[in-house]
């Protein structure tokens, strides 16, 4: 009878060929920590911003990678900050991020290390560098031609401001290369300034932003075709500061003056949508001249009754004399019928020196005069 085949043989020479193959090159013994960089540089900041920038770690080997700890070498009252990590497990083959915030305090560069620990044999490291920048001091004079410098002025991040700016000028200049001024939160950093002009702006609808100015010299706001109020200009005070409102498409209301008793100039020009003087109730003095002309729907004076407070001025040949106002012109409004508002001016026991010249003319009542509102025919 013929013996089997002996097939231990082949069996045996099967595990010695299994037993001789080596392990994969491309994934090394244990856990093996690689991050994407040894140096996160920082853009310059101004003290208190901030900017977050990643780090890429990954898990090269073959076994679990246990993040324990991430340290800042000398960190300076936490500058640079991280997530956290802590005791994070990366599998084999896994990845994840590390976020590295910088916050500058202090004007000076900023060089230092941030350690990662784990149960890799070797720490790895990666050198942080950014650098603490002065912020600006705002400057005395400012143009702001299109809302692109409005925005750039917001991203500079002024430091320092002046008590008082001198001028303050937003002015829309439409070309190819401007865009039209749309918003002005930006500059409610500004709390003084002595002139303040607002013209020539066809999509701005408000002056949100102004809130906190207080023009001591003088406002203009001119030939804006959307704004409806400025009610928003709430940080005006009583002071000689002269306003003029000129060319307003579609200003309807001046309650802006509520709150104020004392001004210089008063000029309200071509705004067709003003019906009265309402919102004015409160202005005692005009220390300066009432130009009211040209105004397509001003019906009436009213809100103008409590100008009526004289004050002691110098005259132009240096006479002291009692003054409500200086000279009144109210001229080309094609529909205004009722004067009554002036007629505490007119009317004041010291009428030889309470005003000065007065012109009433072109309005829709050719028969309403000084005269005739002497004689208590206002309207």
């Amino acid at each position: 009878m013929k013996r089997p085949t002996n097939i231990l043989i082949p069996i045996f020479f099967l595990l010695t060929l299994i037993g001789c193959v080596e392990a994969d090159p491309l994934r090394p013994d244990g856990p093996v920590l690689e991050v994407d960089t040894t140096d996160l540089v920082f853009n310059a900041l101004f003290k208190f911003q901030s900017e977050t920038k990643e780090i890429a770690i990954e898990n090269t080997g073959d076994a679990d990678l246990i993040i324990n700890e991430i340290v800042i070498n000398d960190n300076v009252s936490g500058v640079f900050t991280t997530s956290k990590v802590d005791n994070l497990i990366l599998v084999p083959g896994a990845r994840d991020t590390i976020l590295v915030n910088f916050q500058p305090k202090d004007f000076i560069r900023y060089d230092t290390d941030l350690f990662i620990k784990s149960n890799f044999k070797n720490d790895k490291f990666v050198n942080l560098e950014g650098a603490g920048i002065p912020k600006k001091t705002l400057q005395k004079d400012w143009e702001f031609r299109s809302q692109s410098e409005i925005d750039l002025f917001a991203a500079e991040f002024y430091d320092e401001v002046p008590d008082e700016v001198d001028d303050i000028l937003i002015s829309s200049v439409i070309n190819a290369g401007n865009d039209p001024i749309l918003n002005l939160s930006a500059l409610s950093i500004f709390k003084k300034v002595k002139r303040l002009e607002v013209t020539n702006n066809r999509e701005l609808e408000d002056l949100k932003g102004l809130e906190n100015i207080n023009v001591t010299n003088r406002l203009t706001v001119a030939s804006n075709e959307k704004i409806e109020s400025l009610n928003q200009l709430t940080g005006l005070v009583s002071s000689k500061f002269n306003i003029e409102l000129a060319n307003n498409t579609n200003l309807q209301s001046l309650d802006f003056l509520r709150p104020l008793n004392l001004i210089g100039d008063l000029k309200v020009t071509n705004n067709r949508l003003i019906r009265n003087f309402l919102g004015a109730e409160n202005i005692r003095t005009i220390d300066g001249d009432l130009v009211i002309q040209d105004n397509r729907f001003l019906t009436s004076l009213n809100g103008l009754e409590g100008v009526n407070l004289s004050i002691a001025k110098e005259t132009a040949n240096g006479n002291m004399v009692n003054r409500i106002i200086d000279d009144i012109s109210i001229r080309n409004n094609g529909q205004l019928v009722d004067l009554c508002g002036i007629s505490g001016i007119i009317n004041n026991p010291d009428s030889d020196s309470a005003y000065g010249t007065i012109v009433i003319a072109g309005n829709a009542s050719n028969d309403i005069t000084v005269e005739s509102i002497k004689m208590g025919s206002c309207k």
